[in-house]
């Protein structure tokens, strides 16, 4: 099976792992175009950008970097004919892209294909979990764009109803988004607090934008119900960082709440092994709720409880394998917070449940395997 991977970003999983994964399976060629450069959340990367270094084999499959028409818009779709080219010599069976049709990237794909490869078979990944707001052009581009697709795979179910209920016709399948459990995995955890500079006998820990609607004020007013034992440390960048630090100077948390930059994710993988539990209190807002959250799987694999509020996609994320609380409610996410660090057999019920899931359901590896089988059902008509 011959499978073209189109990315509008350079991120590690969609140029990288992802593809390496589909290319460790049995008579499959894998070709990845993807950027050279592409702007990225500064929560995830300090500098806020993505580099791909030019490599014509990597981890088994092809990796061609190409320009981007705008590095800090990926989905405006790519510069100059390497995408033609590769399209044009490889003659893919399936073209999986990472997005949807708002994606100016996708609609070039597809005038491609029509013209280089007219057989191969499109699959677009999406996450978006909110109806769709038709205007004319939009109806018009959209639809157009979907009559040229085979299938498409949504990280979460509230996507396919989605799709379903804008008119989306083809074969629609759930595949959870990987992370990569050979990163994030279970570490000798003695000595490793002290070698990272984290202090308290209990961590809370979250990790991601710091933003309003990723509930980080509801997480901290959970925290506060908690013992003096239990220290908060937050992870990562955004516009809410000034107020984290102010917060955490105070004298009412009495130096219980450390807030840290971006870390690279191989020491992020120590961090979370150093927490008890991870939050994610995402709060829904008219124009975004969670649509993923893939600390849930990460913190699993690290073997630190999780807990999450309702928000979006959250609780289909956790499954079992972890404790939901109402979004926006402090009191009901302290409750569950308390549970997931003093209640022992809750927590090596979680923590077992969440290492299982994580490999199981979550990983990479659980990823390719599903886009394989779901190719091949494709291919197979």
């Amino acid at each position: 099976m011959k499978i073209l991977v189109v990315s509008p970003l350079a991120e590690p999983a969609h140029a990288r792992q992802i593809p390496a994964a589909l290319a460790k399976h049995a008579n499959v060629e894998v070709s990845v175009v993807a950027p050279e450069k592409s702007a990225t959340e500064a929560a995830y990367e300090a500098s806020g950008w993505r580099r791909l270094d030019a490599g014509a084999q990597v981890n088994g499959f092809r990796l061609i970097p190409a320009a981007l028409r705008n590095p800090a818009n990926g989905a405006e779709g790519f510069a100059g004919d390497a995408l033609e080219r590769v399209m044009r010599e490889m003659q893919p069976e399936v073209i999986q892209t990472w997005g949807g049709a708002p994606d100016n990237h996708v609609a070039q794909l597809v005038r491609l294909k029509r013209r280089l490869c007219p057989r191969a078979k499109v699959v677009q990944y999406g996450f978006n979990n909110l109806p769709i707001r038709w205007r004319l052009r939009t109806t018009l581009k959209w639809r157009w764009l979907w009559r040229q697709m085979a299938a498409g795979i949504e990280a979460n179910s509230e996507g396919i109803t989605v799709m379903r209920e804008a008119g989306f016709r083809k074969p629609l399948e759930r595949i959870f988004w990987g992370i990569d459990t050979d990163e994030f995995r279970p570490m000798e955890r003695a000595g490793l607090r002290e070698r990272l500079g984290i202090q308290g006998e209990h961590i809370v820990g979250y990790v991601g934008r710091f933003v309003v609607e990723k509930g980080l004020r509801v997480l901290l007013e959970a925290l506060k119900e908690l013992p003096a034992s239990v220290h908060a440390l937050f992870i990562g960048a955004g516009p809410m960082q000034m107020e984290l630090e102010t917060a955490a100077a105070q004298r009412e948390w009495k130096g219980r709440l450390h807030v840290l930059p971006t870390v690279a994710p191989e020491k992020l993988a120590a961090y979370m092994n150093c927490c008890d539990a991870v939050a994610l209190a995402s709060l829904s807002t008219p124009h975004w709720k969670e649509q993923y959250g893939r600390v849930i799987g990460e913190a699993m694999a690290c073997g630190a409880v999780v807990v999450g509020s309702d928000s979006g996609a959250i609780p289909e994320v956790i499954g079992e394998a972890g404790l939901v609380a109402r979004e926006g409610d402090a009191r009901a996410l302290g409750q569950a917070l308390g549970r997931a660090v003093f209640d022992a057999s809750l927590r090596e019920r979680l923590i077992a449940a969440g290492l299982a899931r994580a490999e199981k359901e979550l990983s990479i590896r659980a990823m390719s395997g599903r886009l394989m089988e779901f190719y091949g059902r494709l291919l197979r008509g």
